[in-house]
């Protein structure tokens, strides 16, 4: 299953721990809103959400592994933290000023 090949990517990848934020959201902070609601889809380990959440934006990441998610979580408690897959995102009634997904 998805969840549990993810989960042990990210308990066995280092690759997963060193990842910086995505450079696609870093290189592209003059269109980011100053302030407001971001959809981060498939997250992982939670560099990206970190990033936004320290650019004054209020982040909901969402992943499929909660091994990434409680990582994320530890570096970052005031991001609100989802397990779900990105194909089936339980938001359907929520509104953002951003969604981001980088890779999925």
């Amino acid at each position: 299953d998805s969840a549990a090949k993810w989960n042990e990517r990210y308990r066995t990848d280092t690759k997963f721990t060193d990842a910086p934020a995505r450079s696609l959201i870093t290189s592209n902070t003059n269109l980011l809103p100053a302030s407001g609601r971001v959809l981060e889809i498939a997250g992982g380990m939670g560099k990206t959400t970190d990033f936004l959440q320290c650019s004054g934006l209020d982040v909901i990441e969402l992943d499929i592994s909660l091994t990434a998610l409680q990582f994320a979580r530890q570096k970052n408690p005031l991001a609100y933290y989802i397990v779900a897959d990105a194909r089936h995102i339980p938001l359907k009634t929520q509104k953002f000023d951003v969604v981001c997904n980088s890779i999925f």
